[in-house]
Parts: C-alpha cells; structure tokens; sequence
C-alpha cells in the first residue's frame, strides 16, 4: 500500500476517534445537566401523588436544622457566603420525615446562596410563632420581582432578568419545597427583608416537647 495513502488513512481514522471522544463528552455533559432536573421532577410527581413515603416522627426542629447548615456548608464556596443561625434557637418539636425536611432546607439554603452578594451573611432561624414552628432563611439578594411573586412557587418558576437566569437551577426546587412542607401539615412562604433581600420561611405545627415517640408514618 502507497505509505501517503496508509498514513492519510491512519489520520482520517485518528480524527473521527477524536470527534467521537467529543461528541461522547458533549453527550455526558448534556446528561449531567438534565439530572437533577429528572430527580426533581420525579421528586414532585411522587409527592404531588401520594407515592412519597414520609417517616413521620417526633423531628426537634433545632438539630434538624443545624444538621442540614452543616451538610450545606459547601454551597457557599462559590461566592464565599457565609451561613449563620443566632446561638440560641427557639426549641420545639414537630411531627416530621426529618430527611424530607432536610431536602426542604436544601432547597432553601441553595437558593439563597445563589443570590446573595459575594460575602455576605445567609441568615437562618428556628423560632415558635404560637401554635407552629417557623424556620426562616434570609438572604441579602435583589429582592423578587413583585411581577413574580404570584409565581414563585411554581414549577419551572425563574425570574425573567437575565441576571437570575444565569444563576441556573432547575427551577423545581420551590416547588418540591412547598408540596413536602404542605404533605407535613405546615405552609410556606415569603416576604421581602427589612433593608433588602428575601425571607423564605415554612410552619410546621408545634409537638409538645413530651410527645409520644410513636407516630405512624404516612405514605
């Protein structure tokens, strides 16, 4: 075989095996976006119907809650935020899937990280309002929209600026937050923060601290 035509041959070969590797790493790329975005959706289908089990339990709100800042503190490395809860939190229990609140709280947290200015304070709170127990995050960001506000729960939900765009996200994860807080009996919500930002916050009805350790889960 003409050596010019074998190592043509050998470069045509070489080059469609570096076109593949591409293609295959475009594709993984694309599969690792769309992800979370499936767990997401999986995640509200099942709540929305009934599918999700919830291990219902006697949940002191306070541990759960310095539990999941723990877990979250990652979240800040990005922007170099900073997670802080005041050293004394109101004590109080709920009946509650303490992993399903953690998921709420992650979606909590995350979203305020996401929009708060380069390091600043993301401000979490663990407070008893009568009958029910508050957990409030703060962030220092924009604000919502007042445009938006009516929306903000719902599925596929962002903000039309092109600045929240680019934060990402799945825009479900509000939306999972509300249907799990709604299955535990408790409602959800938000309001704008004196001096700027945002306070999300969920009510969880108050468990007297002597409750009995026997609930029974619901599914």
């Amino acid at each position: 075989q003409n050596p010019q035509l074998r190592t043509s041959s050998l470069q045509r070969r070489d080059q469609a095996i570096a076109n593949y590797r591409e293609v295959e790493k475009a594709l993984v790329k694309v599969r690792d976006a769309y992800r979370p975005m499936m767990k997401d959706l999986l995640d509200i289908e099942k709540v929305q119907s009934g599918r999700m089990v919830f291990e219902m339990q006697p949940t002191e709100l306070r541990a759960v809650v310095t539990a999941a800042v723990s877990a979250n503190r990652s979240l800040t490395a990005s922007n170099a935020a900073r997670l802080t809860m005041p050293r004394a939190l109101d004590p109080g229990f709920v009946s509650a899937d303490p992993d399903r609140l953690g998921q709420v709280l992650a979606n909590l947290l995350s979203n305020a990280v996401k929009f708060s200015p380069p390091g600043s304070c993301v401000e979490i709170g663990v407070e008893r309002v009568e009958e029910r127990m508050r957990v409030s995050v703060r962030d220092h960001g924009p604000g919502i929209p007042d445009e938006f506000h009516s929306r903000i729960f719902q599925r596929f939900a962002q903000a039309d600026g092109s600045s929240t765009r680019s934060k990402g996200g799945t825009g479900l994860g509000l939306s999972i937050s509300r249907a799990i807080v709604e299955r535990l009996g408790g409602t959800i919500g938000f309001s704008p923060a004196p001096g700027g930002g945002t306070v999300f916050f969920f009510d969880l009805p108050y468990l007297a601290a002597d409750a009995s350790a026997s609930i029974v889960g619901v599914s």
